[in-house]
This record gives structure tokens, C-alpha cells and sequence, in this order.
């Protein structure tokens, strides 16, 4: 494995598969790298050899996990967040720096904003229109949703950048408010 990304961690690094019809989990010793080199062997030896084993063998993926502490750098809090946590967390992190970006150099920074804009009404347009789908779903009594509408609403051919004006209008007076608007 190489080229571990820094938000999923390089600390304690180690894989993890099952071969054929073992009980046991096979795992590699931990490492502390974002590029690790594991060293790692093992015999298995299968006698005899089935039809189902050939089978399996030629056919079947390996399947091998890759696992991780999660780490923000120089933050133990991090430590005991999940993973849908520290990612909320290093998006924050990554907002916070484009705001320090613009007060730093507003003249300059006005691509970045307009681009995390259209980024932001983009997602919010693809989550408040998944939405839709899953209640139409719902409501029709259906548990599968057409790949074709999902497909479509992936597709960011039609942004709406006045949803991300409304967004900011109706959080411009509060005060813990997150959104910004740069003028």
C-alpha cells in the first residue's frame, strides 16, 4: 500500500483478509508510515486441492483492508473521533483557512470564495434533491431508487447559486453563523 492519505491516518498502520474458508483473520504486524512496507508472508497450505478452492482461487478477489488511526495532526483530541467526525472536522478546518485567506488578501481571494460557493450550492442542491428522491420513494412505498435519477442529479450541469443566496440571507443575522458573504 502506498500513499496513504494524512486524514484517514498513517499511525498503526496495518491489513487485514481472510483467505478461502479461514476462520481467523490474516494481519500484517502495525507500521508508521503513509507509505508502509509490510514484509508481511505466509504459507497456507490446502490439502487436498478441491474444485472449490481452484475456483475459488481464479475467480474470487482478494480482498485486503488497510487499516488506521485516525490523526489531525498535532490534535489528540482527534484520537476518538470517527470517521465522519474528523472529515466534518478537516472540512471546517479547510473553511476556516479560505476565510483567513480572504480577510488576509480580498482581491485575490475572490476566485477562491466564488469557487467554494459553487462548490457549496452544488452539494446542497445534490443532497436537497437526493432527498426528494429517497421521500418520493418513501411516500410510493418503494425501497430501490432509479439509478438514472441519481445519475442525473451527480451530474452538476444545473447549479443554482440562488440557493446559496438564500442560505446566506436567512444566517446573515446569526451570530454563530458559519456562512459568509464577501462583497
Amino acid at each position: 500500500s502506498s500513499g496513504i492519505n494524512a486524514e484517514y491516518g498513517s499511525e498503526d498502520v496495518y491489513c487485514e483478509f481472510k483467505l478461502y474458508l479461514d476462520e481467523t483473520t490474516n494481519k500484517t504486524d502495525q507500521v508508521s508510515s503513509k507509505n508502509p512496507d509490510w514484509s508481511w508472508h505466509k504459507t497456507f497450505v490446502h490439502a487436498p486441492v478441491t474444485e472449490q478452492l481452484l475456483e475459488y482461487l481464479n475467480e474470487e478477489p482478494l480482498i485486503v483492508e488497510v487499516w488506521g488511526k485516525q490523526k489531525l495532526e498535532g490534535k489528540k483530541s482527534a484520537e476518538k473521533l470517527t470517521t465522519k467526525q474528523l472529515k466534518t472536522q478537516n472540512e471546517k478546518e479547510k473553511i476556516t483557512a479560505v476565510m483567513k485567506k480572504v480577510a488576509a488578501n480580498p482581491t485575490t481571494a475572490n476566485l477562491d470564495v466564488a469557487v467554494a460557493l459553487r462548490k457549496v450550492e452544488t452539494m446542497l442542491r445534490m443532497i436537497n434533491d437526493m432527498k426528494g428522491l429517497v421521500t418520493e420513494a418513501k411516500q410510493a412505498g418503494k425501497t430501490t431508487v432509479d439509478i438514472s435519477a441519481i445519475d442525473a442529479i451527480l451530474t452538476p450541469e444545473n447549479t443554482r447559486l440562488e440557493d446559496v443566496s438564500k442560505i446566506i440571507e436567512l444566517e446573515k443575522d446569526n451570530p454563530d453563523s458559519q456562512v459568509c458573504s464577501v462583497q
